[in-house]
């Protein structure tokens, strides 16, 4: 008997120490979706909100994803769209995958709206650049859009698409090397998949579909 009680300390020091790594994991877990964008808790946000416009763009030049989040939430109160525009591009620059996501909603809202084949293409063009940047969840959403509303894009269209994506990466790179930062790595957003198309009616993206088909 003296053995049987001796292990139960034993198991629930082993209990606390695993659900003390889960902790850590999720903690982890949660900051690096965070550094994407995603996910960003009211609380951390509401935890901003005595700080000042000029305080939180200091924080938002560091990367400080809550403070960009904080700003943009500001902006869109009052209604200022140009600066809550910037803001969303200061996210992308910052390492954002859920602002890309919002950018190509903005440009595909344009060809929704005037059937703009500019904004189409832009669309498109951000899509790649998240699809570049290592993202499953913005490339998966896109495919999806282009599929459901009838898309189809040309090969001389697709290679604009390939290059306006490759610019927008080099420029973002090109300010972050400006600011004294390393060009922003490769990320893995497939953890939040919860959807993948198995086909690309509109052309773009094909190979997307192939890899994870595979």
């Amino acid at each position: 008997s003296r053995q049987l009680s001796s292990n139960k300390p034993i198991k629930a020091e082993e209990k606390t120490a695993e659900t003390l790594t889960t902790h850590i994991q999720i903690n982890e877990l949660q900051k690096e979706l965070i550094k994407l964008g995603y996910l960003i808790p009211p609380d951390y946000i509401a935890a901003y909100a005595s700080y000042s416009e000029d305080t939180l763009l200091h924080m938002a030049d560091y990367g400080d994803m809550v403070a960009i989040h904080t700003l943009k939430q500001r902006y869109l109160a009052a209604e200022q769209l140009d600066a809550y525009r910037s803001m969303q591009e200061e996210a992308v620059l910052q390492g954002s995958i859920a602002d890309i996501s919002e950018l190509h909603d903005v440009e595909f809202a344009k060809y929704a709206s005037d059937d703009s084949r500019e904004g189409l293409l832009k669309s498109a063009a951000y899509a790649e650049l998240a699809g570049l940047r290592g993202s499953s969840v913005t490339v998966n959403y896109a495919i999806s859009n282009f599929n459901e509303n009838g898309v189809e894009f040309s090969s001389s269209e697709l290679k604009q698409i390939n290059l306006m994506a490759q610019e927008m990466l080099e420029q973002i790179n090109l300010k972050r090397r400006d600011k004294g930062k390393a060009a922003l790595e490769k990320i893995d957003d497939s953890q939040l998949i919860s959807f993948a198309p198995n086909q690309s009616h509109s052309g773009w993206g094909v190979e997307y579909v192939s890899a994870q088909l595979d």
